[in-house]
């Protein structure tokens, strides 16, 4: 029963790592047209004295755009610090549960930060709020985005949470621990030689 279960999670996940990867490859071309537009509006504003467009508001849309799309990606790849001296040393069965503990807080900190952000949106949506520049950008836009990356960043967790969950039941502790283990310095050093 578990297996057939696993086998949708593990497909679910893949995909869902397929996808992150490449917003995050789309998140970075972002960032660097982001620089690009700054360098242009700044070295404008030097040499003619003027702005051309309103830079820091569309670059400040694009990080906040940027940054929650790539939470899922991070988590995925686990490229998120973690301070870990106490966990290496640690046995097995702590290490599942400081595991759990772990993913499931930031389930609920993705669901409170989604409630969060989803009332922002709406908000601005209801009140027709617009930027006060030039641009007037209705700010329900650039919120509903940010917004969605929030909701993918949530869908990820949940997914990963209940994929982990599954390899628990199932007595798959490799799995496991590929899913939401802290990598040591030798999977570190196998992960680099591979490259």
């Amino acid at each position: 029963m578990f297996e057939n279960l696993a086998q949708i999670l593990d497909a679910a996940i893949n995909r869902v790592n397929q996808v992150s990867r490449w917003i995050a490859r789309l998140g970075g071309l972002i960032l660097i047209a982001t620089v690009l537009m700054i360098v242009v509006e700044v070295s404008f504003r030097k040499l003619a004295g003027r702005s051309v467009f309103p830079a820091t508001e569309i670059s400040g849309y694009f990080m906040a755009i940027i940054a929650s799309w790539s939470f899922a990606y991070a988590m995925l790849e686990k490229a998120h610090i973690r301070i870990d001296i106490f966990y290496m040393k640690s046995s097995h069965r702590l290490r599942n549960l400081l595991d759990i503990l772990s993913i499931c807080s930031l389930a609920l900190v993705c669901v409170y930060a989604t409630d969060a952000a989803m009332a922002i949106a709406f908000d601005a949506y209801e009140s027709n709020a617009r930027s006060n520049s030039p641009l007037m950008t209705p700010l329900w836009i650039p919120q509903t985005l940010w917004l969605l990356g929030f909701v993918w960043f949530t869908i990820s967790v949940f997914l990963l949470l209940l994929r982990a969950l599954v390899a628990l039941l199932c007595h798959d502790q490799s799995r496991f621990t590929s899913l939401l283990s802290s990598p040591s310095v030798d999977d570190h050093i196998n992960e680099i030689s591979r490259n």
